[in-house]
């Protein structure tokens, strides 16, 4: 099980025009955040996103093309489900293969990058700490 350790980061800000107007001069910002792999080796490695990152993510894509710093790209399927307490559940299905074929282990942070979200589902996963 993961634990998000920052609330995602984007400032939808630009200087009080639309992001496509031509006075708009700021850049689109990166939704970032990050996760630590549970310190106990005999917990499971799934990726679950909080219901309000999984329901923005998937309100662009239903897979992720996962991008570590080893291995080579990944796509992923989000998969959307209902707990038992009536939740929505966004699972990143494939994140246990990513984490092996990219050395993450447990204890570890990784960030994860998504430099335009509306257009790409790559997601850049780097090694933060340990």
């Amino acid at each position: 099980m993961f634990h998000l350790l920052l609330n995602p980061t984007r400032d939808s800000s630009t200087y009080g025009f639309p992001s496509f107007h031509s006075l708009s001069t700021k850049p689109q910002d990166p939704l970032t955040f990050e996760i630590a792999i549970s310190t106990d080796p005999n917990s499971t490695r799934q990726l679950i996103l909080n219901q309000e990152l999984g329901e923005y993510i998937t309100s662009y894509h239903d897979y992720l093309l996962l991008e570590g710093p080893v291995a080579e790209l990944m796509l992923s399927p989000i998969i959307k489900s209902v707990g038992q307490d009536q939740v929505t559940i966004y699972e990143v299905d494939d994140w246990p293969n990513f984490c092996r074929k990219n050395c993450f282990t447990n204890g570890d942070v990784v960030k994860f990058t998504f430099f335009d979200i509306e257009n790409s589902n790559r997601v850049d996963v780097d090694w933060v700490s340990h």
